[in-house]
This record gives C-alpha cells, structure tokens and sequence, in this order.
C-alpha cells in the first residue's frame, strides 16, 4: 500500500538536524504535533492559535488532567489528524513531564508517539 501524502518537511522537533535531513509521512505528523506542543502560543504570526508550550508547564503547578485535553486540541488542528487520544503524566522525582499520544491519521492509520520534558531536553520517541 502507497504512503499517503501527510506532506514532507526538515527533519526535527527542538532543532533541525546537521545534515538538513527531510522527513514525510506519519514521521512528518508526529513531528509537527511535538513542534506545536513546544511552541509558545501565537508564537507564529500568521496563526495565533498555533502553539501550546508545555515547556512552561516544567516549573508551573501542572494538572494533565487539564493538559492534556489542550494537547489534544492543539493536534486536532492538523489537517491530516483525525482523532487524537493525549494522556499527560508529570514524573516529580525526574521533573519530567511525559505525553503519551495515540494519532489517527485521515488514513486511518494509528500512530503512537512520546514526547518528554524535563526542563531542558525534549525527546520525542515513536511507538509502534
């Protein structure tokens, strides 16, 4: 079965990588999600909607009943998500926030994914 089409961009969620490597596919989504969730809210200025930066969340009272829901919005707005399960864990001996997603892409494809903060690294590893 062909790849559908969820757009192609440079590859990394904190910064891009040395070798300026392009990613597509549900790679390319889950990316994109990470990257929202780390954008300070109307940081882009041609959609101030965009962003939901949980970096904020590291040295906040967190509530990932009340996280996890805006996380959970904030990957609905991507055109090629159709449904989005967001589970927010906050981990106080490490300090580290953990965000579990399971995507729904348009094509019916099941993507997992985890993000984690601990107030200086994020790291985004992808389920199967």
């Amino acid at each position: 079965m062909a790849e559908s089409d969820f757009g192609a961009d440079l590859s990394g969620v904190t910064d891009l990588t040395p070798t300026l490597e392009e990613v597509s596919g549900a790679l390319c989504v889950a990316q994109r999600i990470a990257r929202s969730w780390l954008t300070p809210s109307g940081g882009i200025w041609h959609d101030p909607g965009h962003g939901e930066d949980i970096r904020q969340s590291i040295n906040a009272v967190v509530y990932p009943s009340r996280l996890a829901p805006r996380l959970q919005r904030q990957a609905l707005r991507d055109e090629c998500v159709e449904d989005a399960q967001v589970e927010v864990s906050f981990i106080e001996q490490t300090n580290t926030l953990e965000i579990l997603a399971t995507i729904t892409l348009t094509d019916g494809t099941d993507l997992q994914f985890s993000l984690t903060h601990d107030g200086v690294t994020s790291k985004l590893l992808l389920g199967t």
